[in-house]
C-alpha cells in the first residue's frame, strides 16, 4: 500500500504538460459541442462548437484547432481556426497561421502579416 499518494519506488511522476497551472485544455484530439464557461484560461488544440464565455480569463486557439462560436473573452489569441463573433476586453491577436471568419469587438486587435480575417472591426474602450 502507498502512503500519502507517493508513486512506487523508482517511477517519477511526470509533469501532466506545458499547460500553466489554473488552465484548462481541450486536447487535439478532442471534439466538444457545448457551452463553456469557467474562471481559468482556456487553450484548445482540438475542435470546440458552441459558445465561450471567459469574460475575465485569456483563451487560446492553437494550431490545428478549429472553433466554432459566440467568443466573450479578456483576451484571445488565435493561432488555429475561428468561426464566430469575437467579443474581447483586452486583445484579439492573428498570428501568421492563425483564421477569423467573424465580427470583432476589442479594444487592441493585432493583425499578423500571413494571417487570414474576414468580417467586421470595432475597436472600442471596453467590450463586453
Amino acid at each position: 500500500m502507498l502512503k500519502n499518494n507517493d508513486p512506487p519506488k523508482g517511477i517519477q511522476e511526470k509533469p501532466h504538460s506545458n499547460t500553466p497551472q489554473g488552465t484548462t485544455l481541450l486536447g487535439p484530439t478532442a471534439a466538444f459541442k457545448g457551452e463553456l464557461s469557467g474562471n481559468e484560461n482556456v487553450i484548445v488544440r482540438g475542435r470546440f462548437q458552441g459558445k465561450i464565455f471567459l469574460e475575465n480569463h485569456d483563451l487560446s486557439v492553437e494550431p490545428g484547432a478549429r472553433v466554432t462560436a459566440e467568443i466573450r473573452v479578456k483576451n484571445i489569441d488565435i493561432k488555429g481556426n475561428v468561426d464566430g463573433s469575437i467579443h474581447a476586453k483586452g486583445k484579439v491577436v492573428i498570428a501568421h497561421n492563425g483564421q477569423v471568419n467573424g465580427d470583432i469587438s476589442a479594444s487592441r486587435i493585432s493583425i499578423t502579416e500571413g494571417a487570414k480575417f474576414k468580417g467586421n472591426v470595432k475597436v472600442q474602450r471596453s467590450s463586453l
